[in-house]
Protein backbone atom coordinates (compact mmCIF):
# COMPACT_ATOMS: atom_id res chain seq x y z
CA UNK A 1 0.00 0.00 0.00
CA UNK A 2 1.37 3.13 -1.15
CA UNK A 3 -0.04 7.58 -0.63
CA UNK A 4 -0.89 7.06 -4.25
CA UNK A 5 -2.67 4.11 -4.11
CA UNK A 6 -4.67 5.92 -1.21
CA UNK A 7 -5.38 8.89 -2.99
CA UNK A 8 -6.94 7.04 -5.68
CA UNK A 9 -8.77 5.17 -3.16
CA UNK A 10 -9.90 8.47 -1.85
CA UNK A 11 -11.07 9.68 -5.15
CA UNK A 12 -13.23 7.16 -5.95
CA UNK A 13 -15.15 6.78 -2.67
CA UNK A 14 -15.51 10.79 -3.36
CA UNK A 15 -17.05 9.89 -6.73
CA UNK A 16 -19.35 7.50 -5.39
CA UNK A 17 -20.32 9.17 -2.07
CA UNK A 18 -21.32 12.57 -4.15
CA UNK A 19 -23.16 10.37 -6.78
CA UNK A 20 -25.22 8.25 -4.06
CA UNK A 21 -26.21 11.99 -2.15
CA UNK A 22 -26.96 13.65 -5.60
CA UNK A 23 -29.37 10.76 -6.03
CA UNK A 24 -31.23 9.83 -2.62
CA UNK A 25 -30.18 13.22 -0.57
CA UNK A 26 -29.78 15.83 -2.60
CA UNK A 27 -28.65 17.27 -5.88
CA UNK A 28 -25.16 18.94 -4.84
CA UNK A 29 -25.15 22.70 -5.73
CA UNK A 30 -21.81 22.62 -7.20
CA UNK A 31 -20.64 19.31 -7.98
CA UNK A 32 -16.72 20.05 -6.94
CA UNK A 33 -17.61 21.35 -4.28
CA UNK A 34 -19.22 18.22 -3.33
CA UNK A 35 -16.70 15.58 -3.95
CA UNK A 36 -14.11 18.29 -2.68
CA UNK A 37 -15.96 17.58 1.14
CA UNK A 38 -16.20 13.76 0.61
CA UNK A 39 -12.47 13.74 -0.38
CA UNK A 40 -11.76 15.21 2.22
CA UNK A 41 -13.95 14.01 4.67
CA UNK A 42 -13.27 10.25 3.62
CA UNK A 43 -9.55 10.84 4.08
CA UNK A 44 -9.81 12.18 7.51
CA UNK A 45 -11.81 9.77 8.59
CA UNK A 46 -9.83 6.61 7.16
CA UNK A 47 -6.83 8.74 8.89
CA UNK A 48 -8.42 8.44 12.11
CA UNK A 49 -9.73 5.16 11.90
CA UNK A 50 -6.62 3.09 10.98
CA UNK A 51 -5.09 5.08 14.81
CA UNK A 52 -8.61 4.65 16.31
CA UNK A 53 -7.72 0.80 16.11
CA UNK A 54 -4.14 1.83 18.05
CA UNK A 55 -4.57 5.08 19.98
CA UNK A 56 -1.43 3.81 21.93
CA UNK A 57 0.49 3.78 18.89
CA UNK A 58 -0.46 6.96 18.24
CA UNK A 59 0.95 7.96 21.74
CA UNK A 60 3.88 6.87 21.56
CA UNK A 61 4.52 8.69 18.40
CA UNK A 62 3.58 12.10 20.31
CA UNK A 63 5.85 11.37 22.87
CA UNK A 64 9.09 11.28 20.33
CA UNK A 65 7.63 14.40 19.11
CA UNK A 66 8.07 15.66 22.50
CA UNK A 67 11.13 14.96 23.15
CA UNK A 68 12.84 15.97 19.81
CA UNK A 69 10.95 19.76 20.75
CA UNK A 70 12.17 19.60 24.13
CA UNK A 71 15.87 18.81 22.69
CA UNK A 72 14.92 21.48 20.30
CA UNK A 73 14.04 24.36 22.48
CA UNK A 74 16.23 23.80 25.86
CA UNK A 75 19.20 25.12 24.04
CA UNK A 76 17.34 28.39 22.60
CA UNK A 77 16.12 31.59 23.91
CA UNK A 78 12.77 29.99 24.18
CA UNK A 79 13.86 27.22 26.74
CA UNK A 80 10.89 28.26 29.09
CA UNK A 81 9.17 26.33 26.78
CA UNK A 82 11.14 23.17 27.29
CA UNK A 83 9.32 21.83 30.25
CA UNK A 84 6.09 22.25 28.68
CA UNK A 85 7.36 18.85 26.81
CA UNK A 86 7.88 16.52 29.42
CA UNK A 87 4.19 17.44 31.00
CA UNK A 88 2.36 17.05 27.85
CA UNK A 89 3.66 14.16 27.62
CA UNK A 90 2.66 12.42 31.05
CA UNK A 91 -1.25 12.76 28.62
CA UNK A 92 0.14 11.78 25.57
CA UNK A 93 -2.62 8.61 25.51
CA UNK A 94 -5.45 11.18 26.43
CA UNK A 95 -4.19 14.14 23.38
CA UNK A 96 -3.54 11.31 21.18
CA UNK A 97 -7.04 9.65 21.54
CA UNK A 98 -9.04 13.68 21.48
CA UNK A 99 -7.09 13.86 18.55
CA UNK A 100 -8.11 10.46 16.86
CA UNK A 101 -11.65 11.67 17.77
CA UNK A 102 -11.24 15.00 16.51
CA UNK A 103 -10.26 13.62 12.92
CA UNK A 104 -12.96 11.13 12.56
CA UNK A 105 -15.31 13.89 13.66
CA UNK A 106 -13.78 16.52 11.23
CA UNK A 107 -14.17 14.11 8.17
CA UNK A 108 -17.72 13.07 8.66
CA UNK A 109 -18.69 16.99 9.21
CA UNK A 110 -16.95 17.44 5.90
CA UNK A 111 -19.06 14.70 4.28
CA UNK A 112 -22.63 15.54 5.65
CA UNK A 113 -22.17 19.80 5.48
CA UNK A 114 -22.13 19.92 9.23
CA UNK A 115 -21.32 23.67 11.12
CA UNK A 116 -19.81 24.89 7.60
CA UNK A 117 -18.52 27.80 9.23
CA UNK A 118 -16.51 26.06 12.41
CA UNK A 119 -15.66 22.89 10.80
CA UNK A 120 -13.81 24.90 8.09
CA UNK A 121 -11.83 26.55 10.72
CA UNK A 122 -11.26 24.13 12.52
CA UNK A 123 -10.04 21.98 9.52
CA UNK A 124 -7.63 24.64 8.14
CA UNK A 125 -6.22 25.01 12.22
CA UNK A 126 -5.60 20.99 11.93
CA UNK A 127 -4.15 21.68 8.79
CA UNK A 128 -1.85 24.25 9.62
CA UNK A 129 -0.83 22.05 12.82
CA UNK A 130 0.04 18.99 10.75
CA UNK A 131 2.02 21.08 8.15
CA UNK A 132 4.28 22.45 10.95
CA UNK A 133 4.71 18.65 12.69
CA UNK A 134 5.80 17.17 9.63
CA UNK A 135 7.58 20.06 8.08
CA UNK A 136 9.87 20.06 11.20
CA UNK A 137 9.90 17.07 11.10
CA UNK A 138 10.96 16.63 7.54
CA UNK A 139 13.28 19.86 7.76
CA UNK A 140 15.53 18.37 10.82
CA UNK A 141 17.36 16.02 7.46
CA UNK A 142 18.94 18.82 6.80
CA UNK A 143 20.40 19.35 10.44
CA UNK A 144 23.53 17.16 11.49
CA UNK A 145 22.54 15.50 14.75
CA UNK A 146 24.78 17.38 16.59
CA UNK A 147 23.83 20.49 15.78
CA UNK A 148 20.20 22.64 16.95
CA UNK A 149 17.48 23.19 14.64
CA UNK A 150 17.81 26.65 15.00
CA UNK A 151 21.16 27.05 14.10
CA UNK A 152 20.79 27.58 10.46
CA UNK A 153 24.09 28.46 9.10
CA UNK A 154 24.71 24.62 10.54
CA UNK A 155 22.10 23.35 8.13
CA UNK A 156 23.78 20.67 5.31
CA UNK A 157 22.72 18.16 2.69
CA UNK A 158 19.31 16.33 3.35
CA UNK A 159 20.05 13.20 5.38
CA UNK A 160 17.11 10.70 5.67
CA UNK A 161 18.73 9.22 8.78
CA UNK A 162 19.37 12.61 10.84
CA UNK A 163 15.69 13.16 11.27
CA UNK A 164 14.60 13.45 15.01
CA UNK A 165 11.21 11.36 14.36
CA UNK A 166 11.44 8.68 11.54
CA UNK A 167 7.86 9.20 10.52
CA UNK A 168 4.85 11.25 11.26
CA UNK A 169 2.45 8.79 12.30
CA UNK A 170 -0.01 9.69 10.10
CA UNK A 171 -1.84 6.57 9.26
CA UNK A 172 -0.63 4.89 12.34
CA UNK A 173 1.32 1.13 11.70
CA UNK A 174 -1.50 1.14 8.71
CA UNK A 175 1.38 2.84 6.42
CA UNK A 176 4.43 4.80 7.60
CA UNK A 177 5.14 7.73 5.34
CA UNK A 178 8.43 9.11 4.78
CA UNK A 179 8.32 13.14 6.80
CA UNK A 180 9.35 14.71 3.18
CA UNK A 181 6.19 12.93 1.82
CA UNK A 182 4.07 13.63 4.61
CA UNK A 183 5.11 17.15 4.20
CA UNK A 184 4.04 17.28 0.88
CA UNK A 185 0.67 15.73 1.45
CA UNK A 186 -0.46 18.13 4.09
CA UNK A 187 0.57 20.92 1.70
CA UNK A 188 -1.48 19.73 -0.65
CA UNK A 189 -4.38 19.83 1.44
CA UNK A 190 -3.79 22.88 2.77
CA UNK A 191 -5.40 23.80 -0.47
CA UNK A 192 -9.25 22.35 -0.10
CA UNK A 193 -8.96 23.28 3.45
CA UNK A 194 -8.21 27.40 2.35
CA UNK A 195 -11.26 26.61 -0.39
CA UNK A 196 -13.34 25.43 2.39
CA UNK A 197 -12.62 28.47 4.63
CA UNK A 198 -13.36 31.15 2.02
CA UNK A 199 -16.14 29.94 0.40
CA UNK A 200 -17.87 28.31 3.79
CA UNK A 201 -21.05 29.66 3.05
CA UNK A 202 -21.11 27.27 -0.35
CA UNK A 203 -20.64 24.56 1.29
CA UNK A 204 -23.29 21.57 0.90
CA UNK A 205 -24.90 20.45 3.17
CA UNK A 206 -27.40 17.31 3.67
CA UNK A 207 -30.64 16.32 5.57
CA UNK A 208 -31.91 18.60 8.16
CA UNK A 209 -29.91 20.02 11.10
CA UNK A 210 -31.72 17.25 13.33
CA UNK A 211 -30.66 14.59 11.28
CA UNK A 212 -26.96 15.66 11.58
CA UNK A 213 -26.79 16.45 14.90
CA UNK A 214 -27.91 12.66 15.26
CA UNK A 215 -25.42 11.66 12.64
CA UNK A 216 -22.49 13.59 14.94
CA UNK A 217 -23.90 12.93 18.33
CA UNK A 218 -24.22 8.79 17.09
CA UNK A 219 -20.72 8.88 15.56
CA UNK A 220 -18.83 10.56 18.53
CA UNK A 221 -20.33 7.85 20.74
CA UNK A 222 -19.39 5.30 18.84
CA UNK A 223 -15.91 6.85 18.14
CA UNK A 224 -15.00 7.21 21.90
CA UNK A 225 -15.96 3.71 22.61
CA UNK A 226 -14.26 2.59 19.90
CA UNK A 227 -10.82 4.48 20.40
CA UNK A 228 -11.35 3.22 24.44
CA UNK A 229 -11.65 -0.16 23.44
CA UNK A 230 -8.82 -0.57 21.59
CA UNK A 231 -7.14 1.33 24.39
CA UNK A 232 -8.02 -0.16 27.50
CA UNK A 233 -9.83 -2.69 26.84
CA UNK A 234 -8.03 -5.29 24.10
CA UNK A 235 -5.74 -5.33 21.88
CA UNK A 236 -6.12 -3.83 18.72
CA UNK A 237 -8.94 -5.39 16.32
CA UNK A 238 -6.66 -4.64 13.69
CA UNK A 239 -2.78 -5.33 14.07
CA UNK A 240 -0.31 -3.47 11.61
CA UNK A 241 2.43 -4.10 13.16
CA UNK A 242 5.41 -6.57 12.09
CA UNK A 243 4.60 -8.36 15.37
CA UNK A 244 1.14 -9.69 14.05
CA UNK A 245 -0.46 -12.90 14.98
CA UNK A 246 1.29 -15.42 12.70
CA UNK A 247 3.86 -12.91 12.13
CA UNK A 248 7.02 -15.82 11.42
CA UNK A 249 9.45 -13.79 13.32
CA UNK A 250 12.38 -15.46 13.24
CA UNK A 251 12.36 -16.05 9.53
CA UNK A 252 11.67 -12.57 9.05
CA UNK A 253 14.21 -11.52 11.06
CA UNK A 254 17.00 -13.61 9.82
CA UNK A 255 15.86 -12.60 6.15
CA UNK A 256 15.98 -9.26 7.17
CA UNK A 257 19.45 -9.08 8.78
CA UNK A 258 20.75 -11.07 5.81
CA UNK A 259 19.84 -8.50 3.12
CA UNK A 260 21.39 -5.55 5.51
CA UNK A 261 24.80 -6.98 5.68
CA UNK A 262 24.51 -8.02 1.66
CA UNK A 263 24.43 -4.04 1.09
CA UNK A 264 26.55 -3.05 -0.99
CA UNK A 265 27.75 1.07 -1.47
CA UNK A 266 26.20 2.58 -4.76
CA UNK A 267 27.56 6.16 -4.68
CA UNK A 268 29.67 8.50 -3.04
CA UNK A 269 28.88 11.79 -2.57
CA UNK A 270 31.84 14.29 -2.24
CA UNK A 271 31.63 17.60 -0.65
CA UNK A 272 34.25 20.68 -0.84
CA UNK A 273 35.09 21.87 2.91
CA UNK A 274 36.32 25.15 1.48
CA UNK A 275 33.79 25.37 -1.37
CA UNK A 276 30.68 23.45 -0.44
CA UNK A 277 30.79 22.23 -3.78
CA UNK A 278 28.97 18.40 -3.87
CA UNK A 279 30.34 15.63 -6.46
CA UNK A 280 28.42 12.31 -7.04
CA UNK A 281 30.36 9.60 -8.26
CA UNK A 282 29.66 5.70 -8.55
CA UNK A 283 31.59 3.88 -5.51
CA UNK A 284 33.48 2.19 -8.64
CA UNK A 285 34.79 5.09 -9.71
CA UNK A 286 35.69 6.65 -6.38
CA UNK A 287 37.66 3.96 -5.66
CA UNK A 288 40.34 4.53 -8.62
CA UNK A 289 40.22 8.12 -8.42
CA UNK A 290 39.87 8.40 -4.02
CA UNK A 291 43.44 10.30 -4.26
CA UNK A 292 42.23 13.06 -6.23
CA UNK A 293 39.86 13.82 -3.04
CA UNK A 294 42.43 14.08 -0.42
CA UNK A 295 40.66 13.90 3.35
CA UNK A 296 41.60 17.40 4.58
CA UNK A 297 39.72 18.87 1.74
CA UNK A 298 36.77 17.06 0.96
CA UNK A 299 34.24 14.92 3.13
CA UNK A 300 32.92 11.66 1.72
CA UNK A 301 29.34 10.01 2.77
CA UNK A 302 28.40 6.46 1.33
CA UNK A 303 25.38 6.04 -0.34
CA UNK A 304 24.22 2.21 -0.15
CA UNK A 305 20.98 0.83 -1.52
CA UNK A 306 17.88 -0.35 -1.09
CA UNK A 307 17.74 -3.94 0.51
CA UNK A 308 16.31 -6.68 -0.79
CA UNK A 309 14.19 -7.15 2.12
CA UNK A 310 13.16 -4.07 3.52
CA UNK A 311 13.88 -3.54 7.46
CA UNK A 312 10.87 -3.42 10.34
CA UNK A 313 11.07 -3.08 13.75
CA UNK A 314 11.70 -7.00 13.75
CA UNK A 315 15.42 -6.24 12.63
CA UNK A 316 15.70 -4.82 16.44
CA UNK A 317 13.95 -7.66 17.97
CA UNK A 318 16.76 -8.35 21.00
CA UNK A 319 16.47 -9.82 24.22
CA UNK A 320 18.88 -10.01 26.86
CA UNK A 321 19.49 -11.71 30.36
CA UNK A 322 20.49 -10.37 33.30
CA UNK A 323 24.21 -11.13 32.72
CA UNK A 324 24.12 -8.59 29.47
CA UNK A 325 23.86 -11.60 27.38
CA UNK A 326 21.98 -12.20 23.98
CA UNK A 327 19.38 -15.01 23.79
CA UNK A 328 17.23 -13.66 21.57
CA UNK A 329 18.33 -17.03 19.45
CA UNK A 330 17.62 -19.28 22.46
CA UNK A 331 13.74 -18.03 22.08
CA UNK A 332 13.35 -18.17 18.29
CA UNK A 333 15.18 -21.59 17.99
CA UNK A 334 13.44 -22.81 20.67
CA UNK A 335 11.28 -26.00 19.01
CA UNK A 336 7.35 -26.54 19.94
CA UNK A 337 5.60 -23.96 22.25
CA UNK A 338 6.55 -21.29 25.04
CA UNK A 339 4.97 -18.84 26.28
CA UNK A 340 6.54 -15.00 26.82
CA UNK A 341 5.04 -12.02 29.16
CA UNK A 342 5.29 -8.33 28.02
CA UNK A 343 5.97 -6.01 30.50
CA UNK A 344 7.62 -3.00 28.33
CA UNK A 345 7.29 -1.11 31.55
CA UNK A 346 7.16 -2.42 35.37
CA UNK A 347 5.35 0.82 37.59
CA UNK A 348 6.91 1.48 40.73
CA UNK A 349 9.58 2.73 43.40
CA UNK A 350 12.59 2.77 44.98
CA UNK A 351 12.42 2.75 48.55
CA UNK A 352 15.29 2.97 51.48
CA UNK A 353 14.81 0.54 54.21
CA UNK A 354 17.14 0.46 57.27
CA UNK A 355 17.93 -3.23 57.81
CA UNK A 356 20.32 -4.63 61.02
CA UNK A 357 23.29 -6.75 59.75
CA UNK A 358 25.66 -9.01 61.91
CA UNK A 359 28.57 -7.38 62.43
CA UNK A 360 30.19 -9.65 65.25
CA UNK A 361 29.64 -12.49 67.20
CA UNK A 362 31.24 -12.60 70.66
CA UNK A 363 30.90 -16.07 73.01
CA UNK A 364 31.86 -15.53 76.67
CA UNK A 365 31.46 -18.17 79.95
CA UNK A 366 31.29 -18.42 83.35
CA UNK A 367 31.16 -21.37 85.92
CA UNK A 368 29.06 -21.27 88.61
CA UNK A 369 30.01 -23.88 91.50
CA UNK A 370 26.67 -24.91 93.50
CA UNK A 371 26.82 -27.70 95.89
CA UNK A 372 29.92 -29.59 94.68
CA UNK A 373 28.51 -29.52 90.85
CA UNK A 374 30.40 -26.73 88.70
CA UNK A 375 27.84 -25.59 85.61
CA UNK A 376 29.45 -23.73 82.55
CA UNK A 377 27.03 -21.04 81.43
CA UNK A 378 27.84 -19.62 77.38
CA UNK A 379 26.51 -16.28 77.04
CA UNK A 380 26.31 -15.10 73.48
CA UNK A 381 26.49 -10.93 72.52
CA UNK A 382 26.05 -10.25 69.00
CA UNK A 383 26.73 -6.82 67.58
CA UNK A 384 24.68 -5.28 64.51
CA UNK A 385 25.36 -2.41 62.47
CA UNK A 386 22.77 -0.37 60.90
CA UNK A 387 22.39 -0.43 57.22
CA UNK A 388 20.36 1.53 54.47
CA UNK A 389 19.09 -0.74 51.48
CA UNK A 390 17.61 0.43 48.42
CA UNK A 391 14.75 -1.69 47.62
CA UNK A 392 11.97 -1.83 44.01
CA UNK A 393 8.63 -1.84 45.25
CA UNK A 394 6.37 -2.83 42.18
CA UNK A 395 3.07 -1.06 41.61
CA UNK A 396 0.46 -3.55 43.75
CA UNK A 397 -2.07 -3.61 40.73
CA UNK A 398 0.83 -5.04 38.75
CA UNK A 399 1.83 -7.45 40.73
CA UNK A 400 -1.56 -8.73 41.39
CA UNK A 401 -1.94 -8.72 37.99
CA UNK A 402 0.87 -11.58 37.77
CA UNK A 403 -0.27 -13.32 40.93
CA UNK A 404 -3.80 -13.91 40.06
CA UNK A 405 -4.15 -13.77 36.30
CA UNK A 406 -0.62 -14.66 34.43
CA UNK A 407 1.26 -17.00 37.07
CA UNK A 408 -1.92 -19.41 37.46
CA UNK A 409 -1.65 -20.20 33.71
CA UNK A 410 1.94 -20.31 32.87
CA UNK A 411 2.66 -22.10 36.17
CA UNK A 412 0.28 -24.71 35.53
CA UNK A 413 1.39 -25.02 31.73
CA UNK A 414 5.26 -25.64 32.90
CA UNK A 415 4.34 -28.76 34.61
CA UNK A 416 3.27 -29.38 30.62
CA UNK A 417 6.83 -29.01 29.73
CA UNK A 418 5.83 -25.21 28.10
CA UNK A 419 8.62 -22.71 29.44
CA UNK A 420 7.50 -19.47 30.35
CA UNK A 421 9.98 -16.20 30.54
CA UNK A 422 8.82 -12.60 31.11
CA UNK A 423 10.50 -9.50 29.46
CA UNK A 424 10.55 -6.03 30.66
CA UNK A 425 12.38 -2.60 29.78
CA UNK A 426 13.08 0.19 31.79
CA UNK A 427 14.37 -1.60 35.04
CA UNK A 428 17.96 -2.46 36.32
CA UNK A 429 19.15 -5.98 37.49
CA UNK A 430 18.49 -5.68 40.91
CA UNK A 431 14.98 -4.06 40.51
CA UNK A 432 14.24 -7.02 38.37
CA UNK A 433 15.32 -9.39 41.57
CA UNK A 434 12.94 -7.19 43.84
CA UNK A 435 9.91 -7.61 41.33
CA UNK A 436 10.75 -11.75 40.82
CA UNK A 437 10.49 -12.13 43.93
CA UNK A 438 7.41 -9.44 44.45
CA UNK A 439 5.32 -11.86 42.46
CA UNK A 440 6.69 -14.83 43.05
CA UNK A 441 7.67 -16.04 39.24
CA UNK A 442 9.43 -19.70 38.66
CA UNK A 443 10.28 -18.41 35.28
CA UNK A 444 12.95 -15.92 34.28
CA UNK A 445 12.68 -12.18 34.04
CA UNK A 446 14.90 -10.82 30.69
CA UNK A 447 15.29 -7.65 29.73
CA UNK A 448 15.26 -5.70 26.14
CA UNK A 449 14.22 -2.40 24.90
CA UNK A 450 10.83 -0.98 26.02
CA UNK A 451 10.09 0.57 22.77
CA UNK A 452 10.76 -2.88 20.91
CA UNK A 453 8.29 -4.50 23.68
CA UNK A 454 5.86 -1.57 22.89
CA UNK A 455 5.68 -2.45 19.15
CA UNK A 456 5.27 -5.77 20.33
CA UNK A 457 2.04 -5.52 22.42
CA UNK A 458 0.13 -3.08 23.67
CA UNK A 459 -0.99 -4.55 26.75
CA UNK A 460 1.05 -4.28 30.01
CA UNK A 461 1.82 -6.90 31.07
CA UNK A 462 0.54 -9.06 28.22
CA UNK A 463 0.93 -12.84 27.41
CA UNK A 464 2.51 -14.67 24.16
CA UNK A 465 2.15 -17.69 22.75
CA UNK A 466 5.40 -18.93 20.22
CA UNK A 467 5.81 -21.78 18.22
CA UNK A 468 9.37 -22.53 16.35
CA UNK A 469 10.13 -18.68 16.12
CA UNK A 470 6.34 -17.47 15.44
CA UNK A 471 4.00 -15.36 17.22
CA UNK A 472 0.94 -17.69 17.56
CA UNK A 473 -1.74 -15.32 19.06
CA UNK A 474 -1.32 -12.12 21.76
CA UNK A 475 -3.81 -11.47 24.80
CA UNK A 476 -4.33 -8.47 26.61
CA UNK A 477 -4.20 -9.30 30.31
CA UNK A 478 -7.94 -8.69 30.35
CA UNK A 479 -8.40 -10.91 28.14
CA UNK A 480 -6.19 -14.42 29.08
CA UNK A 481 -7.34 -17.46 27.76
CA UNK A 482 -8.53 -20.25 30.00
CA UNK A 483 -6.36 -22.65 31.49
CA UNK A 484 -8.08 -25.54 29.32
CA UNK A 485 -8.28 -23.42 25.99
CA UNK A 486 -4.74 -22.72 26.75
CA UNK A 487 -3.13 -26.48 26.95
CA UNK A 488 -5.85 -27.45 23.90
CA UNK A 489 -3.78 -25.20 22.19
CA UNK A 490 -0.30 -26.20 23.22
CA UNK A 491 -1.16 -30.32 22.60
Amino acid sequence: MTLSTLIIAFTIAAMVLTLVFSKWVKKPDSWLMSWLQNFCGVWFVFSGLVKAVDPMGTAFKMEQYFAAFQQTFEPTWAKFLAPLFPFVADYALSISIGMIILEIMLGIALIIGYAPKWTSRIFFALLIFFTILTGFTYLTGYVPSDKNFFDFSAWGDYEKNQMRVSDCGCFGDFLKLDPKISFFKDLFLLIPGLIFLIYAKSREVLWSSSIRNIIMIGSLIVTVLFSFYNTFMNEPIWDFRPFRNGAEIATTRKAELDAAQQLQIESVAIKNKSTNEVVSIPYATYMKEFKKYPKEEWGTTFNYGEPTVPKTKISDFQIMDLKGADVTLDLLNAKNYSLMINAYKVHGQDVSEQVSIVDSIFMDSISIVKKDTVRTRVFVRIDSLISTVDRFVPDAKEVAIFKDQLNPLVHELAKEGIPTIAVTGGLGVSQINDFSKSIGANYPILQADDILLKTIMRSNPGLILWQDGKIVKKWHYKHLPELADLKSMVK
